[in-house]
């Protein structure tokens, strides 16, 4: 399972034509990420580093686009994120 932080699905934030403004995605377990990662005392390089070894092509700025909520949450994010982080889709989205 690979994916890439230049794919659309990371984009970012997109740019809303009506009010020019730029608008975040839905992302509910941004502030999840970071805590459990702060928990197990990983950095976000730390993370980038194991999602890749583990075959994901992920980079710091991804991690933290999707701590920041800058970024839809995937499936594949979530899947990458609970063996990654070693944590359950509870510790992911019971504050969701």
């Amino acid at each position: 399972m690979s994916f890439t932080s230049r794919a659309p699905m990371h984009v970012g934030a997109d740019l809303s034509k009506a009010s020019g403004r730029r608008r975040r995605f839905s992302n509910e377990i941004g502030p999840a990420i970071a805590r459990i990662r702060y928990r197990r005392g990983l950095t976000q390089d730390q993370v980038a580093a194991r999602a890749q070894i583990a075959g994901y092509d992920i980079n710091r700025q991804t991690i933290a686009n999707l701590e920041s909520r800058r970024v839809r949450v995937t499936d594949r994010h979530v899947a990458m994120l609970v063996r990654i982080l070693k944590c359950s889709l509870e510790e992911l989205f019971g504050n969701a």
